[in-house]
């Protein structure tokens, strides 16, 4: 939802996003995050919508809330 919400205030609309949130226990905590993200956005290059996938990521306020005590990683790839 972030992530729509950063494209659109851009000027970029998404026609479709889809993630998945994997998350990895250590000992019953999550230990790390990863992020893989395909998006359908009319007009974007890969190398803006990598950026403002990663802008994005960092105003979420979930991964900002587990920021610190798990790792975080984004895979953001755009669909043709």
């Amino acid at each position: 939802m972030a992530f729509a919400h950063h494209l659109s205030q851009q000027g970029h609309v998404p026609e479709s996003i889809v993630t998945e949130a994997t998350l990895s226990l250590d000992n019953g905590v999550i230990a790390r995050m990863h992020l893989r993200t395909r998006a359908r956005v009319p007009g974007l290059g890969d190398a803006d919508f990598r950026r403002m996938a990663e802008e994005a990521e960092k105003q979420c306020k979930v991964s900002n809330a587990l920021r610190g005590s798990v790792a975080i990683t984004l895979d953001a790839e755009l669909a043709t």
